[in-house]
Order: structure tokens, then sequence, then C-alpha cells
């Protein structure tokens, strides 16, 4: 599972890299051609990066993927709790 996964993110970074390149192609061919066509290349990548950005799932300390929403907020929260707690209690 453990290969699987590294092969599959490996993948997820090509494609990525394949949609920059692209995105970054187009780019050079709408700022040839003027109007309004760079506001919609750039909302476009706008909500490209978005959508890379977002987390969708966390492993916890088990190894266990969690994809539920509410279950991955109370692994960051409970990261960043512990992170910032007061350790001299």
């Amino acid at each position: 599972m453990i290969k699987l996964e590294a092969k599959l993110q490996e993948k997820r970074n090509e494609t990525l890299n394949q949609i920059e390149t692209f995105w970054f192609q187009i780019s050079g061919v709408e700022a040839i051609h003027g109007d309004d066509h760079n506001t919609r290349y750039f909302h476009l990548s706008t909500i490209i990066q978005r959508r890379c950005n977002k987390i969708e799932a966390l492993q916890n300390t088990k190894g266990v993927r969690e994809s539920n929403l509410v279950a991955v907020k109370n692994m960051v929260l409970d990261y960043f709790t512990s992170l910032f707690a007061d350790s001299s209690h």
C-alpha cells in the first residue's frame, strides 16, 4: 500500500506539472491575442490552484488515511493544540 501510495503521489505530481506547463503555454498565446482572455486564464488558474491546495485527507498516527471532513478537522485541531500547548505544567 505504501509503494502504491508513493507511486500515485508521483503520478499526481507529474500530472500537476503537466497542467501547469499547459496553462503557462496558454497564457502566452492569450497575452498575444489581448482582449479579456487573460482575465479568463487567471480566473481558471486561480480555481485550479485552489483545488490543488485543498487538503482532502490526512494520515493519522496509526497510518490510516482519513478523508472524513470532521476527522481531518479534528486531526488538525489536535495537532496544533498539542504543538502550542503550555509544556510548563
